[in-house]
């Protein structure tokens, strides 16, 4: 997954630190990492995942890289959206080394 920002800069020339941007972004990646999405309207394999240790979450969208970009835009959308200076998000989520979804948000007004 690539995360990008746009905004304006402060009087260093900076937007944010990669640090506070890792920070934000870093949950999200640890709840979707290495974890198997199931649709919410699968209920056998729902089951089958109720019965393993398998990390894995339940999403309410069909699991393909096009749902999953707008939904993780959607959540980060939300943690960024306090930093005034930021005024877009672009995300892409790679699903194999020449395929990827890729979605934007930008602030309005």
């Amino acid at each position: 997954m690539i995360v990008e920002l746009e905004g304006s800069c402060d009087e260093n020339g900076m937007m944010m630190d990669y640090g506070e941007m890792k920070r934000l972004v870093a949950p999200l990646v640890d709840r979707f990492d290495h974890c198997f999405l199931c649709d919410d309207k699968d209920e056998l394999m729902q089951s089958f995942l109720a019965t393993t240790p398998f990390k894995h979450v339940i999403v309410p969208f069909t699991t393909t890289a096009e749902n999953l970009v707008f939904h993780l835009l959607d959540e980060l959308w939300k943690i960024f959206l306090p930093y005034q200076q930021v005024t877009s998000l672009r995300l892409r989520l790679q699903e194999t080394e020449i395929s990827y979804a890729e979605a934007e948000r930008t602030r309005e007004g």
